[in-house]
């Protein structure tokens, strides 16, 4: 029996407590400690956008609103950026925001990652899990190509 299904979005899990990181996760989520000047969540939600996926479901928790935050427009940051004779940075906020569709999704409980995938109820889906960093290119591009069509889905019971 052969399957076929088109996958257009990616679930990113973000609603964990972050205990490894304590302290440090206490008051800053674990997705928002930053690398080169990004915040983690922000590699994976590009690398969403790079792989052709045209939806990204964040899970957040208790406490995670500057997940959702992020990607969220600014109109009053990139108006104080433009009066101050920085174009480049406003462009570069607002661009964040029209990177790709985010829906937020919130998980009461911090149950797991299954409760999480449950929680976006979005099928097919890719999942994206951001626990280690990994050097290289857009590792979503390299090992799935676009477009993400075939007849090799994955199915979660």
């Amino acid at each position: 029996m052969s399957v076929s299904c088109t996958i257009r979005k990616v679930v990113i899990p973000a609603a964990g407590l972050g205990i490894r990181l304590l302290p440090a996760t206490k008051v800053v989520p674990k997705e928002m400690m930053p690398i080169a000047a990004r915040p983690l969540i922000q590699f994976a939600v590009e690398e969403a956008a790079a792989s052709g996926l045209e939806t990204v479901i964040l899970v957040v928790g208790k406490g995670k609103n500057l997940v959702a935050e992020h990607f969220h427009r600014n109109l009053e940051l990139e108006d104080a950026l433009v009066q101050r004779g920085k174009s480049k940075d406003a462009d570069l906020i607002r661009r964040l925001s029209e990177l790709i569709e985010i829906r937020i999704v919130h998980q009461d409980v911090p149950l797991g990652l299954a409760d999480a995938i449950r929680s976006a109820r979005a099928l097919p889906l890719a999942l994206s899990i951001q626990r280690k960093w990994i050097a290289s290119e857009y590792w979503m591009s390299y090992h799935f190509p676009t477009p993400w069509t075939g007849a090799h889905c994955a199915w979660l019971a």
